[in-house]
This record gives C-alpha cells, structure tokens and sequence, in this order.
C-alpha cells in the first residue's frame, strides 16, 4: 500500500519472524518517525503507562494515535492534553484505564477543535462481522486439530 512499516517490540524477537517486511526501532525512534503509532499489545508492569506526556511529546506535530490493545498503557490524561494542545493530529482510543471510562476520565472532558480529532469507543475495535466469522472458523479448526488430527493446538494462550 505505499507505506513503511515499522514495529517496537520491548521483548525482541527473530527479526526473520516479520514476514510482512517491518523494520524493528527502539520506542523513542518509532514514535518520533510514524506518522500512526498503533498499539497491540499486553498490559504488563513493563507497559504500563507505556505512552505518557514525554512519549506524546516526541510524537511527530500531526501524527495520529489508535489505542485498541489494553488500558492503562496510554495515560489518558497526557493524551487528553496532548490534543487539546493541537500536537497530535488525532487519536482513536477503544480501552481505558477503567472500563466504562468514568465521567471524570480526561478524554471524555477534550472539547472543541480537538474533540472532533478523538475517536472513543466502547472496547468493540474488533467487533465486526469479519472477525466473529473468522474467530469462529479459526476456534474450530483448532478443535478438529487437537481431537480429530491429534495435533497440539495453534495460537495457545496462557
């Protein structure tokens, strides 16, 4: 499609895994480079607050945000202030910190020409009629694997 496309991982791996041609950088050289910074990944200790006022700040004037993996690795505040200041061009948040987000979460408060650059959305990123199908199709196939083919089952979660 056009576009370079760049990953921080904090626990690195094989880089020959990335079978779609991304480059590997440190957090601090993604962020001052993409002009999207998408998030997928886990809330552990290490990623909590992942992406606060600095990492905002390094962040290219323009740039947009799209928060889908879990709350508590973006400090919403910070995102909140980062907006309302114009830095960023725009941000799709989909988990907070605390699910319903409460009335006095910072980004439910963004107003005026920043608020029509913000996406909220209730935690349903992945809620479409594609994926259900493809979740579905994928659960049993790995059924049929384990009871039929007596193979160990793909993509196992711990």
């Amino acid at each position: 499609m056009g576009c370079r496309i760049c990953y921080y991982d904090p626990t690195p791996r094989d880089p020959n895994i990335v079978a779609f041609s991304a480059k590997s950088l440190l957090l601090d050289e993604l962020l001052k480079s993409a002009d999207v910074v998408t998030l997928h990944l886990p809330l552990l200790p290490a990623t909590q607050g992942l992406i606060g006022s600095r990492e905002l700040a390094q962040m290219k004037a323009g740039a947009i945000l799209i928060q889908t993996s879990r709350g508590g690795i973006v400090d919403e505040a910070a995102l909140a202030e980062d907006l309302q200041s114009g830095h960023l061009g725009g941000a799709a948040v989909d988990v907070y910190s605390t699910e319903p987000p409460s009335p006095d979460n910072p980004l439910l408060a963004v107003q005026g020409e920043a608020a029509r650059r913000l996406i909220l959305t209730p935690h349903i990123a992945g809620v479409t009629r594609q994926s259900a199908a493809f979740l579905f199709r994928s659960a049993w196939q790995n059924i049929e694997r384990v009871l039929i083919a007596k193979e160990p089952p793909l993509n196992r979660v711990y």
